[in-house]
């Protein structure tokens, strides 16, 4: 029995019967068209071809399909692959979007993938990489007084609210 693959995420397509044109992947649900695959059950696809079925995923908050695409991605170029791994941040994080790094409150430099990202990036990459993360910086250091002083305020709100009955 021939091995097929997904076009997706590369998952062992398997419960193909005699004369069947396509079949869902049971993992990213990709639809795979059986006539458009090789001699050997795969595609030629590239690392751009993951990477972009990756940021569809990210865009559709599916993490799991972005997973494989990202990991497929990577798997390229001798796993030189900065935008992979990028992407693979971005679904650890569950960001949908790549700018939306500054949003986060928690430290990402210190992340695999993060790491990855930087060590493999062009410099355009590496310089907007680590000037999210210095935003996101700035962002959290703002955030956690602000937010301090809310509570404060609720919290005597509530207490001057029970004084006077």
């Amino acid at each position: 029995m021939k091995l097929y693959k997904c076009q997706g995420c590369g998952a062992a397509l398997d419960n193909i019967t005699t004369g069947q044109v396509r079949i869902i992947c049971k993992y990213c649900r990709a639809t795979t068209n059986i006539s458009s695959l090789n001699n050997n059950g795969d595609f030629s696809h590239n690392a751009d071809y993951y990477v972009e079925k990756g940021f569809v995923a990210l865009a559709h908050k599916q993490w799991g399909a972005a997973e494989r695409y990202f990991t497929s991605a990577s798997r390229y170029d001798d796993y030189e692959n900065a935008i992979a791994y990028l992407g693979l941040l971005l679904v650890e994080l569950r960001i949908d979007e790549e700018q939306n790094l500054i949003h986060k409150l928690k430290d990402f430099s210190r992340y695999k993938n993060y790491q990855k990202a930087i060590q493999f990036a062009d410099d355009e990459l590496k310089e907007k990489l680590e000037k999210y993360n210095e935003i996101r910086g700035r962002n959290a250091k703002i955030f956690w007084p602000l937010l301090a002083f809310i509570l404060v305020v609720i919290i005597w709100s509530f207490f001057i609210a029970i004084i006077n009955g």
